[in-house]
């Protein structure tokens, strides 16, 4: 649900938050002696009292499909921080006992109030609760309207690949679908329907769900469902990746898991519509720091889940897409609305046995190594995080642009292509040049998908020598595969011929290339 911003919740606490505080120093001829400071700690309190409640949506409309907790969360997280912080920059105006007392109690009493003044209107105003919106576990053969449907349709056969299905002039999941779950979504049902064929699918072994909780999942018996579609966003996930791995054991072989969530970018945009530019500019980098930063830093990541238990995490499109490859799918279909991605996987194998995915600054990538062994190769991140397991998506939807590399390759960050530019990202590439898994001139280590595509030829010369940090690329800028194929397979000749010598004479003019004629990678 996009939140929009209530123009009659801002003005209540504003008249309120003014109200108390008056009240309280205002009419206090105590407080009066510090006049001067006072007021300039109430700037202060006030300025960071508007930033919290503003950056944390509390003066945005309630989301009435959620319970009361997640409806005032924003208010339970403004005025948790806005005591803390009020009350810490408190000891740097050395304000009497008497002074510090009244601030205190007008802090807790404008909470109070505020509190008291929003749950009356989240009870209030709360629309009645309709089976359709607020279940909170909606599978496909629970729902009993369509039940004149299936009295009037004939049975026709009995199909061997799905013997509890009936073929019917009228699918009743693909009713249940049009009609109950997405009739609010017609775009969204006539994507999935142009993706997959609904027909193809039994209301017995088809589960949808508006939910975050693991449990969900976790009872549904192992290899039983041809179809799960989950209307919530993945964004309030906790531990993804255990989530689809356990969405995978569940599902057939072939089976279809449809979910969504918003991008990092759509995320921007987000800010930009909700507030005017330079308020958005400020509250996405506050907001980029603690939702998409923090939660990779492995000494506080633990308090930011306990803080957040996982609530509206900053996803990137790659991130996304990657870790569903990562747990065994494959992605054959991406619908764009709103500010969110809904995405049509299939279950197409076991998920990866990675034990440690990439997520951090500094990470290994598998390579062809010599003799076809597999090695690690360390570098900067340039890409998001789960990226490498989305190459064969990007190449088969973008393929190649001059160089070899992947056209639009949407998994490079903007710190990334700098990175790329001044050669940053390859440094920690040293320690394998130290390890002698690669060596100074040599063909680029590739991964395996890469490595397919290369003639048969060029693989078996490939392998019998080590890679290099710098490749023959930089002797002759390919534009095309085919010109990246003759290259390398001209170096490799005559290295084969004289190693030393032609590492020397690449190196030289890979050199020269680089430092007079510009020469870059991509």
């Amino acid at each position: 649900m996009k939140k929009i911003l209530s123009y009659n919740i801002l003005l209540l606490e504003l008249l309120l938050y003014f109200w108390v505080y008056s009240f309280f120093f205002f009419f206090s001829f105590d407080s009066l002696y510090y006049e001067n400071k006072l007021f300039l700690y109430l700037t202060i309190e006030f300025i960071i009292w508007i930033f919290l409640f503003f950056y944390n949506r509390a003066f945005f409309k309630f989301d009435y499909k959620t319970n009361y907790y997640n409806s005032l969360f924003p208010f339970f997280k403004s005025y948790l921080l806005f005591l803390i912080i009020s009350i810490s920059i408190l000891y740097l105006f050395s304000f009497p006992p008497y002074v510090v007392k009244q601030i205190y109690f007008a802090s807790v009493i404008y909470v109070l109030w505020s509190f008291a003044i929003q749950t009356f209107r989240y009870v209030t105003f709360k629309p009645p609760k309709t089976d359709e919106i607020n279940l909170k576990f909606l599978k496909a053969t629970t729902y009993p309207e369509l039940e004149e449907l299936r009295k009037n349709d004939k049975p026709d056969i009995i199909t061997d690949n799905y013997p509890d299905k009936l073929q019917i002039g009228r699918n009743p999941l693909i009713e249940k679908l049009r009609k109950v779950y997405l009739s609010d979504c017609p775009i969204l049902f006539s994507f999935i329907a142009s993706k997959i064929n609904l027909d193809h699918f039994s209301e017995k072994h088809s589960v949808v769900i508006r939910s975050t909780d693991p449990y969900n999942v976790k009872v549904l018996q192992n290899n039983s469902i041809e179809l799960f579609l989950n209307l919530h966003e993945l964004n309030d996930i906790r531990r993804i990746n255990s989530y689809f791995i356990t969405l995978n054991k569940k599902l057939k072989n072939g089976g279809i898991y449809i979910g969504k969530f918003e991008p990092t970018r759509y995320r921007y945009r987000r800010f930009l519509h909700e507030y005017s530019n330079g308020l958005a500019q400020i509250f996405y980098f506050f907001d980029f720091l603690w939702r998409r930063v923090t939660p990779k830093l492995p000494l506080i990541r633990k308090f930011y889940f306990a803080v957040t238990k996982g609530k509206d995490r900053a996803i990137s499109l790659a991130e996304g897409l990657g870790r569903l490859y990562y747990s065994g799918f494959e992605v054959i279909g991406l619908h764009e609305e709103e500010n969110f991605v809904t995405f049509i996987a299939k279950k197409i194998k076991e998920p990866s046995t990675d034990q440690n995915p990439s997520y951090g600054p500094l990470f290994k990538m598998r390579r062809v190594g010599k003799e076809g062994k597999d090695i690690f190769v360390y570098k900067f991140r340039t890409m998001h995080p789960y990226s490498e397991y989305l190459q064969q998506f990007v190449f088969e939807r973008n393929s190649l642009e001059k160089g070899g590399k992947l056209k639009d390759d949407f998994r490079i960050t903007y710190w990334g292509k700098i990175f790329r530019k001044l050669w940053i990202d390859e440094l920690p590439m040293f320690i394998n040049l130290f390890r002698r898994e690669l060596k100074l001139v040599g063909v680029r280590p590739l991964s395996k998908h890469y490595f397919s595509l290369y003639p048969k030829e060029l693989q078996e010369k490939r392998i019998k020598t080590k890679p290099g940090l710098i490749p023959p690329f930089y002797v002759d800028m390919p534009k095309t595969m085919e010109e990246i194929v003759a290259s390398e397979l001209k170096y490799l000749d005559q290295y084969k011929e004289s190693p030393l010598s032609t590492d020397i004479k690449y190196f030289f003019k890979s050199f020269y290339n680089i430092l007079i004629k510009r020469a870059r990678s991509g």
